[in-house]
């Protein structure tokens, strides 16, 4: 079932619009639609991981699809554009500390930035 999910999440992005070049994860706002699909979330903001690219610019585990983001380095992300914004001002050799929720767990992913 996780497997159909993350294929039915990945399906509705679109690169111009979700993609977080910095991050290399598309990712959906959590609007009524996406809530919908989604089991109880522990917050009333965040932004949902459909997919995460081949090319992601740091070679820990990082950000999974499913993972739901609720702040980076201490910035609340409330929506796509918000993680845009706050993923931009990352520069090479950055720690990069995200709060998120994966498979009911709230937990912090670490990772550096690569480029």
């Amino acid at each position: 079932e996780r497997a159909d999910k993350q294929t039915q999440f990945s399906d509705l992005v679109r690169p111009g619009k979700n993609l977080i070049p910095k991050l290399g994860v598309l990712c959906l706002d959590i609007d009524q639609k996406i809530r919908g699909m989604l089991p109880a979330q522990r917050r009333d903001f965040g932004v949902l991981v459909a997919a995460r690219a081949v090319d992601a610019p740091y070679s820990s585990d990082g950000l999974r699809p499913s993972d739901i983001v609720y702040t980076m380095n201490r910035t609340r992300i409330v929506d796509v554009n918000t993680f845009r914004e706050a993923a931009a001002r990352l520069k090479p050799g950055d720690a990069v500390v995200c709060q998120v929720e994966r498979n009911g767990q709230l937990l912090f992913v670490t990772f550096e930035i690569d480029l």
